[in-house]
């Protein structure tokens, strides 16, 4: 069916027509893919689908785009592989994978060039790549950046790459690229922020001015880190414009897992959805769509994939659809603009990633820039000559005290209550209550430097696994999740003015950073520690026993652990019948057990298991209990975006992996 789109022009449509045609097709891909992948036919049949309730293309089921990092999703035999491509990643980070045949590689391509070919006509040109040769060398298995390239291979004449193997710009090549193409049209491609840096500041560093005034420059692969330099799209065009005389750009969203339905940039700034692709905005509340002018997340559409289950996919991205039909450049359809990555996602994009990976190097070596929230370099490098601490110091415990007494006094401590937990615990009183309970430990020093790694599902735990080390007499490095956490954020201020001022004896003892996943900075550290705790389950402590230890360094580590609830159906009955405050109390410990740390902790209940009692017990017990946890959960938890999209991934990896073969689930489609 795919053929009847070729028949007309990649904006031609309104958006009702292009929504019937597409929704005609997308029920076919969602039949197709049920048949040919078992892990797919497992999630549709966990939601309760069915392709009678479907009207619209709002109602096409979707999963999270990042489920091709967790699972293998196809629908062709491993015998028809022709090509994998994978997402672009920092060092560290899982990576999707998209298997292609012959024939969905070749689709994604043909429409790559119909889409573009409306911006810079049908006729080949020239192509100057802002990259390496390097990123396109295996043709089987490439990145999400060698994709993109090859995927233009067919709308150039001839295509020659700017940087050398080092990245670097080769200035000659350039030249000699312009003498030869810079008369007549001609593109250049790069991702945003490699044209940002290898283009316009090593030419502007090098006091070169090319005459790139014949150019389309197509840029695509994220913001995020020209925003953290506050380079905006309009100051990126102005400065390019201002040094090469550039006046067509074509800026583009996309992604490896629907490559060829892009969403290319007109010339008033909108993204446009081509009849190949669309665009749904959804609440993260409860996944309904958002009208028009309303921010929300992606959910990409695509008709394209037939090798792979990719054709309705929930992003971490935010956007707003911003018009159907009435862009003043006259293309249908929906015009979008991206807000960028939801706050707590991980990074992605190949030009963020990319950046994420070169920005910024630590001591001048490969590894990646490292962020201090508490400390700094020289603390870091001097850490390993300050002698060891006695452990339950006084010093270190009135540093303790003295950092709950600061929380207590935040303004809005009691919005956090993991803080103030936190707080609490750590009161002097408690300190000392604890060291009398452990008298054997009074006459022993710390080992030295403790490496932390904290989890990114329980933002305090950090802290407490600082306090711990500090307690026992070491000198603390802890890399906290890139997520930014209130709760970190409030801890390290409230340290932060501690060790600057009455305690700065003590700031050497004390590192929190921050870095991308990468296993040369998690070499160094380890291999200057004395203590390694590592925190985040089995894949995290897999992943970083990779990196060697010292010979007379330990480990502790805290891999996957679960809770189940048990309750005894008459027992609650008896406590509670005609008891709201002892209901209330029970509900209130489970919701803090599970929703203070998002069913991420240890301690949160996975799942819970009523023993004994009639049916009509059962029943009145649950009610009871559940409605009463229902209230609680309605008043009290803010589901962040990005949790919406981590318990649809986690429903996605239980169904999809057959853990949960015959669960009964629904999904709320608005």
């Amino acid at each position: 069916m795919i053929e009847s789109f070729h028949e007309l022009a990649p904006y031609a449509l309104s958006q009702n027509d292009k929504d019937e045609l597409q929704l005609k097709e997308l029920k076919e891909l969602t039949r197709h893919h049920r048949e040919m992948c078992p892990a797919y036919d497992r999630y549709l049949t966990a939601i309760g689908y069915e392709e009678s309730e479907v009207e619209r293309k709002e109602d096409i089921p979707f999963f999270p785009v990042r489920m091709f990092k967790e699972l293998e999703l196809k629908s062709i035999p491993d015998s028809e592989v022709f090509k994998t491509m994978t997402s672009s990643g920092t060092t560290g980070q899982a990576v999707s994978r998209i298997y292609l045949d012959r024939d969905n590689a070749a689709l994604q391509q043909k429409v790559m060039l119909r889409i573009l070919s409306d911006y810079w006509g049908h006729k080949r040109l020239p192509m100057l790549i802002i990259d390496s040769p390097d990123v396109v060398r295996d043709r089987t298995r490439f990145s999400a950046r060698g994709a993109a390239i090859l995927g233009l291979t067919a709308a150039a004449r001839e295509m020659v790459y700017a940087l050398d193997q080092n990245m670097k710009p080769d200035m000659s090549v350039i030249t000699a690229f312009l003498e030869k193409n810079g008369n007549s049209p001609f593109i250049i491609f790069g991702f945003t922020f490699m044209v940002w840096q290898h283009l316009y500041q090593a030419a502007r560093d090098a006091g070169v001015r090319f005459d790139m005034s014949q150019a389309w420059l197509m840029t695509g692969g994220g913001w995020k880190k020209l925003q953290t330099e506050r380079v905006t799209n309009e100051e990126f065009k102005d400065r390019l414009h201002e040094q090469f005389g550039i006046t067509h750009f074509l800026d583009h969203y996309g992604m490896v897992e629907q490559t060829g339905g892009i969403y290319a940039e007109c010339e008033y700034g909108h993204l446009h959805a081509s009849i190949y692709s669309d665009i749904i905005v959804r609440h993260h509340g409860d996944l309904t769509p958002c009208a028009i002018g309303e921010p929300g997340i992606i959910q990409a559409i695509s008709v394209l994939p037939h090798s792979y289950p990719g054709h309705s996919l929930l992003t971490e991205d935010e956007g707003v659809i911003l018009g159907e039909d009435d862009c003043p450049c006259g293309r249908k359809g929906r015009y979008i603009r991206i807000q960028g990555r939801l706050a707590q996602a991980e990074l992605r994009g190949c030009s963020d990633t990319y950046a994420a990976k070169t920005s910024s190097r630590m001591s001048g070596d490969s590894e990646a820039e490292i962020t201090y929230l508490t400390g700094s370099d020289s603390i870091l490098e001097g850490m390993r000559d300050i002698p060891a601490l006695p452990a339950w110091s006084d010093r270190i415990i009135d540093f303790l005290a003295a950092l709950s007494s600061g929380l207590m006094k935040l303004p809005d401590i009691r919005r956090h209550p993991d803080v103030m937990s936190y707080a609490y615990w750590i009161r002097r009183a408690s300190l000392l209550r604890e060291r009398d309970r452990h008298p054997g430990y009074l006459d022993r020093v710390g080992r030295g430097v403790s490496f932390h790694v904290a989890p990114g599902n329980v933002p305090v735990n950090f802290a407490v696994s600082m306090t711990s080390a500090l307690l026992a007499g070491n000198a603390c490095v802890i890399r906290v999740s890139d997520k930014p956490f209130d709760a970190v954020a409030m801890i390290c201020g409230v340290m932060n003015d501690l060790l600057s001022g009455e305690y700065a004896d003590l700031a050497g003892y004390i590192a929190i950073v921050r870095y991308p996943h990468d296993d040369a900075v998690t070499a160094r550290l380890s291999a200057m520690c004395d203590v390694r705790i590592i925190w985040g389950g089995d894949r995290t402590i897999e992943a970083i026993r990779r990196a060697p230890l010292p010979p007379r360094a330990i480990e502790m580590c805290f891999a996957d652990r679960y809770s189940l609830a048990l309750i005894d159906t008459v027992s609650y009955l008896t406590d509670t019948d005609g008891d709201e405050e002892a209901a209330g109390s029970i509900a209130r410990g489970f919701y803090t057990d599970t929703y203070y740390s998002d069913q991420n902790a240890c301690s949160s209940p996975r799942l819970v298991v009523w023993l004994g009692g009639s049916v009509d017990d059962l029943e009145r017990a649950k009610g009871r209990f559940w409605g009463g946890l229902s209230k609680l959960v309605h008043d009290g938890y803010d589901l962040q975006q990005i949790q919406t999209i981590d318990k649809l991934s986690a429903l996605g990896t239980l169904t999809m992996s057959g853990d949960a073969d015959g669960a009964s689930l629904v999904r709320n489609t608005g």
